[in-house]
């Protein structure tokens, strides 16, 4: 962390909370930075947007005003400027709602995590019946997704990992003859759900966190690119626990398995390039597996 950026939190703390924080922990700067500050009266969670650029941070202020009227389970904004009038840089501050995941449930005995799952699945098929206001009626902060660009970065991948000898051209051929379901949709979709997104405190779901990916489109679509993550690292009782909680809200996909396995097959492409790019060798071993499952489904 730098010396500015430093000052520029203790800066919005001080403002807020008449206090610069005992203790700044960073704890992504992907999109946004995002820190942990810790008040001897209790934590919160600070997001700044990287640029003077504010429309990403009304995105998200504005998901979570239309998440909470649906009663989904959001984190607090206790203060928040959109306009980048107090440090030069948009931010909201969030209140924190837990300090776990349910994420930390998947190392625990089945019967502890799976009445977690099945909330989770529940709160996604929740959230897939939120219909987000057409560009005409509201104002357009969430769209949809650019299906030929979402294609063009996992051949990408795919090219990398032929050219490394990691897949043969047979198996990328496997995906390129499929065709992508449609993205277009009325439903908001998380674009990144997965268990780490899902706040936990007192055993409960406290939240649902980091909308920045947040599409209007085709639930279906969401899912299936959630469903990797599950395959990834859940066991397969807590995969199911998960996904009857969501057949509880919305009814599944029709023909789930086939239907949406072009999109399976396209987001391990995209992890396998979060691997390649981090050397992680290990996972990224444990996506091609997946991915080579995937390819082999017919029912």
């Amino acid at each position: 962390m730098t010396t500015d950026e430093r000052e520029l939190v203790e800066t919005i703390a001080d403002r807020y909370y008449g206090a610069r924080p005992a203790a700044i922990e960073p704890i992504t700067d992907l999109n946004h930075a995002v820190y942990r500050l810790r008040f001897a009266a209790g934590d919160k969670i600070l997001k700044v947007a990287l640029g003077a650029d504010g429309t990403s941070i009304r995105k998200e202020l504005w998901l979570l005003d239309l998440l909470r009227q649906h009663s989904i389970p959001v984190a607090v904004v206790e203060h928040a400027d959109a306009d980048a009038t107090v440090v030069g840089r948009p931010f909201f501050v969030m209140a924190v709602a837990g300090d776990q995941t349910v994420a930390d449930w998947v190392g625990k005995p089945v019967p502890v995590g799976r009445p977690l799952f099945i909330a989770m699945g529940a709160v996604f098929g929740r959230i897939h019946k939120i219909r987000v206001p057409p560009p005409d009626t509201g104002p357009v902060l969430v769209g949809p997704r650019d299906i030929e660009r979402e294609r063009a970065a996992v051949l990408q991948v795919a090219e990398q990992l032929t050219a490394q000898e990691l897949l043969t051209p047979e198996e990328v051929d496997e995906f390129k003859g499929l065709p992508l379901p449609s993205l277009e949709g009325e439903f908001l979709c998380h674009g990144d759900f997965h268990a780490v997104q899902c706040l936990v405190h007192e055993e409960r779901i406290a939240a649902v966190v980091d909308w920045e990916s947040a599409w209007s489109g085709n639930p279906p679509v969401d899912l299936a690119m959630t469903n990797v993550y599950m395959d990834f690292y859940c066991p397969v009782l807590l995969s199911r626990a998960f996904f009857a909680g969501y057949a509880s809200v919305r009814p599944m996909p029709e023909n789930y398995v086939i239907n949406l396995r072009p999109v399976r097959l396209a987001q391990t492409l995209a992890l396998a390039g979060v691997w390649l790019r981090q050397e992680n060798t290990t996972n990224l071993q444990r996506t091609l597996d997946l991915y080579r499952a995937y390819a082999r489904q017919t029912l």
